[in-house]
């Protein structure tokens, strides 16, 4: 919680869209590559991959991209969620708290995670990607869960003598 406090406290202060583009660079790099990585290993057949900085029309700024050629039903979901794999690991290279005492070492831990926490939700764009594959994959389980319970029914109604 400190680490992801941090993190937004930084990305509130920061007048300038510079420094804060520089401040994010290494959470931007996990989540485009956790983003291409998927892409790659789900047959998504990434293209590119870009963490420079562009400014859209709106005014706000676009801190990396990844572009995917072959975005199916199968694959979305899990590469628009890519990025919330880094707070799972994150979260299993945290520091114990058992005995908790401040050092400096969780300091440098909320430093260095800071950036890569903050970024680690999927923007709106990932969203969508995901939302598409959603909907056939719950009709997959739903069809599945159906043929299970009416093969459990069907073997219900045999009677062996």
């Amino acid at each position: 919680m400190p680490a992801i406090s941090l993190g937004l406290l930084l990305n509130r202060v920061m007048a300038s869209v510079s420094i804060r583009v520089f401040l994010f660079l290494p959470g931007t790099l996990v989540h485009e590559g956790l983003h291409w990585i998927a892409a790659f290993l789900l047959n998504g057949q990434p293209q590119s991959f870009s963490v420079w900085p562009k400014r859209k029309e709106d005014g706000h700024w676009t801190l990396g991209t990844v572009t995917v050629l072959n975005i199916t039903w199968y694959n979305g979901i899990f590469i628009g969620l890519a990025p919330c794999l880094s707070f799972l690991i994150l979260l299993m290279l945290a520091p114990s708290y058992s005995d908790w005492q401040l050092t400096e070492r969780d300091w440098w831990y909320w430093l260095c995670t800071a950036p890569i926490l903050i970024l680690c939700l999927p923007s709106w764009q990932d969203l969508k990607v995901a939302l598409r594959s959603l909907l056939p994959i719950i009709y997959l389980l739903f069809a599945a869960v159906l043929t299970y319970f009416a093969f459990i029914y069907l073997v219900s109604q045999i009677h062996f003598s």
